[in-house]
């Protein structure tokens, strides 16, 4: 006995309110019946382990004799450029019997355990040994499966184990064989045997299906047997005669490479069971299907059958091709139509937002510091700075953020006839103009900024100035001069004979006739720039039509990308209305439900 143990006993005998009493309790285990004593044993301990630890009673560990089939199998899962693939196979010394992509989230273990089951599948009634290099997947099959499947895949703390449902396929698998070894093989030998050149195989066969993508998985491992479910048709089997050059070998057609040859009337059935098993598109259904099979014409098939789905509708992506934008009315006058918007800037002392204002003719621009963005603060710009310096505008566009469609805002509107037009929510088009000003103005600040050192609400001014000096792509001009009739003054005194568009006249009855005249011209060049509203449609939908709407509320990748469907109740050239949104929706937000799914 230790001494520090010694130290604690006696202290603990010394203790004088402890008093040591022999126990009277009768041990249980004295109540036990005896035993017989005939020198039989009462079972095999090794019988009743293996029974435990295997799911069969003949399954091995070594290399059958005379085995029919002999299997490799190898998953693979890796990361590729930020993307995981993740892979299975099954090969014999000489060919692939089974190979596919897998989801993902399938770990590399689990991809070994299902490669195992498909294997097993691939031998059903038959004698096989299975070669695979995963300790994982051998230690299943010949200890720890079963132990599992007693416990129901269950941990101590009452969870499920990783890869329970797999685990429970391949116990389950295992019993097909007729008779059945699974061994385990060193990976990445290098060897020159035939199980490593074997097991070498499996792994690189694993690894180029997970990269290539899902492949069609054949239950039928030879074309011996398909026969039994292809019938041809007397027309198709004449033409592939005439372009691939086909032959009946054991009851398939083939063509002049071997490649077997799909029926037409096979094409909307093994396009439903490939699309059913994974939600592959219509590239990848065509790819998986011909990856095994000639069938030609199978993309309008895997096209409709892709279509036809209410869960891919609401979550695949909607092409918005080469569509004509739309436009506003035409502004004939400065100011006479304004666009509006709020701008976050980096903080700088009290200031952190900035009202543009754009006007949508000469695109003056207008921009004010605010330290919040308010209905408020806008009715503030517009009655003290707007309406005083350039008259009473006819029509204001925003978006609908609530400092734009604020009560306050909006008896303003009506009191002096000012009509506001909001934009489509979450299509950022329809502000075109002011958003493309605000990108200009903070790239304009930020250049300033960073060559004179000073923050941004200081240089405003030296930034808005430049904006609106700076000529127009469109028509060579400045906002300025398109507003003033002359180039901003910036070196010398103005001298209308130099510098402004009047030609030398100098007389003020002369200067003021021909500044009409040229501003009358640069506004008439810059409405004719203008996209003003289309006379056409730029969708194909119609009242009453069902329709999916782009989810932009999306609060988990899982959730879908589209909504609906939903009935439509009004239209217009660039926008629907249906009765579950207040607002109108941009025809870009929206794609058609297919005629299969709202019938």
């Amino acid at each position: 006995m230790q001494n520090e143990r010694s130290r604690t006993r006696r202290t603990l005998y010394t203790e004088p309110n402890i008093t040591l009493k022999r126990c009277s309790t009768l041990n249980p285990a004295t109540l036990l019946p005896d035993l017989p004593t005939s020198g039989e044993p009462l079972h095999n301990c090794e019988t009743l382990v293996s029974m435990a630890e295997k799911p069969r009673d003949n399954l091995l560990d070594t290399p059958l004799d005379n085995a029919d089939l002999i299997l490799f199998t190898d998953g693979s899962s890796f990361m590729r450029d930020g993307i995981r693939y993740t892979g299975a196979a099954v090969v014999s010394e000489f060919a692939t019997e089974w190979s596919a992509s897998l989801p993902s989230n399938i770990s590399a273990q689990g991809a070994e355990l299902i490669a195992l089951k498909q294997a097993c599948i691939i031998a059903k009634d038959k004698k096989a040994t299975i070669y695979t290099d995963s300790r994982y997947a051998f230690g299943i099959c010949h200890s720890v499966g079963m132990l599992w499947l007693q416990r129901r895949f269950l941990t101590s703390a009452g969870k499920s184990i990783a890869n329970a449902e797999i685990i429970n396929e391949v116990l389950s698998a295992l019993k097909l064989p007729k008779a059945l070894a699974v061994v385990h093989c060193s990976a990445h030998t290098g060897g020159s045997d035939p199980v490593s050149r074997g097991n070498d195989r499996a792994d690189a066969i694993a690894k180029l299906a997970a990269i290539e993508g899902p492949g069609l998985i054949l239950t039928l491992r030879t074309t011996d047997n398909l026969n039994l479910s292809l019938s041809y048709n007397e027309k198709e089997v004449e033409k592939w005669k005439q372009k691939f050059k086909a032959k009946q070998i054991n009851g398939v057609w083939v063509s002049s490479e071997g490649k077997p040859l799909l029926p037409r009337s096979f094409y909307n059935q093994i396009c439903q069971s490939i699309h059913k098993n994974g939600h592959f598109g219509t590239q990848g259904i065509v790819d998986s299907v011909k990856r095994v099979w000639i069938a030609p014409g199978i993309t309008t098939i895997a096209s409709k059958v892709c279509s036809a789905c209410p869960i891919g509708q609401a979550y695949n992506q909607h092409a918005y091709r080469g569509k004509a934008f739309g436009g506003r009315p035409l502004a004939y006058t400065p100011f006479e139509h304004l666009q509006i918007d709020f701008i976050t800037m980096p903080k700088a002392g009290r200031y952190k937002f900035c009202l543009v204002i754009v006007d949508q003719l000469t695109r003056w621009l207008e921009a004010f510091l605010t330290t919040r963005a308010t209905a408020d603060f806008v009715a503030k710009i517009l009655l003290k700075e707007i309406i005083p310096r350039f008259g009473l505008p006819a029509r204001i566009d925003s978006n609908r953020g609530s400092h734009f469609t604020d009560s306050v805002l909006n008896q303003i509107y009506s009191c002096l006839g000012i009509t506001p037009k909001f934009h489509v929510p979450y299509h950022p088009q329809s502000s075109g103009q002011v958003e493309r000003m605000n990108k200009e103005l903070k790239t304009m600040i930020g250049k300033l900024c960073t060559e004179t050192h000073l923050k941004w609400p200081e240089i405003l001014p030296l930034a808005l100035f430049y904006l609106r000096s700076r000529p127009r792509g469109d028509l060579h001009i400045s906002p300025f001069e398109m507003l003033f009739g002359h180039p901003p003054i910036q070196a010398k005194p103005f001298s209308p004979a130099y510098t402004s568009l009047l030609g030398g006249d100098i007389t003020i009855a002369s200067y003021i006739q021909e500044l009409q005249h040229k501003l009358r011209e640069l506004h008439e060049s810059g409405a004719a720039v203008q996209a003003g509203p289309l006379d056409f449609s730029l969708h194909d939908l119609n009242p009453g039509d069902k329709v999916y709407i782009k989810n932009f509320k999306r609060t988990g990748a899982t959730q879908p990308s589209w909504e609906g469907p939903f009935q439509i109740l009004l239209t217009t050239p660039t926008s629907i209305k249906i009765g579950e949104r207040d607002s109108w929706i941009h025809c870009s937000h929206v794609k058609k439900a297919s005629s299969a799914e709202t019938d």
